[in-house]
């Protein structure tokens, strides 16, 4: 795990702590995610793939997600977090969230709408599966959830 500022000398050149210095010594404890990333854009981990032309020309045609679009969401500041899942098909959760400017909202709505409608075409279902809070607890939010259509959930 690393957290904050990189340091300009190798892990090698940290000394050891004395116990008159204990005071300095920070414990970090581990994450509950495997990984989360908070970014000013998803450029640097999406780009590449976003700005493929065959992959960008399949995301515009099958699933309405127009070159405009993707570059909304490639410069939004975002939070990336990979979970450990219990159970089910799926090892890991991954989950995003966008910092959208106001002018860009609509877009974005139509553009998921008209991927709703391309997935139910294939025979997807839209399901609503009610959120936990952070405490367990059932929230009022619930969460929209893509089954395949073999029932197995396939993202949300």
């Amino acid at each position: 795990m690393a957290e904050g500022p990189v340091a300009s000398s190798p892990f090698a050149a940290l000394q050891v702590h004395h116990p008159e210095h204990q005071t300095n010594f920070v414990r970090f404890d581990p994450p509950s995610a495997f990984l989360e990333l908070n970014s000013l854009s998803l450029q640097p981990l999406l780009g590449s793939l976003f700005n493929n032309s065959l992959f960008g020309h399949h995301l515009d045609s099958r699933y309405g997600l127009p070159k405009q679009l993707r570059d909304v969401l490639l410069n939004a500041p975002v939070l990336v977090r990979l979970d450990a899942l219990e159970g089910g098909r799926f090892q890991a959760a991954i989950q995003v969230r966008l910092m959208l400017a106001a002018g860009e909202i609509d877009m974005t709505k139509r553009s998921l709408d008209a991927v709703a409608t391309v997935l139910l075409k294939r025979g997807f279902q839209r399901v609503e599966r009610p959120l936990l809070s952070p405490d367990g607890r059932p929230s009022n939010h619930v969460s929209i959830v893509w089954l395949d259509p073999h029932g197995h959930p396939q993202g949300g």
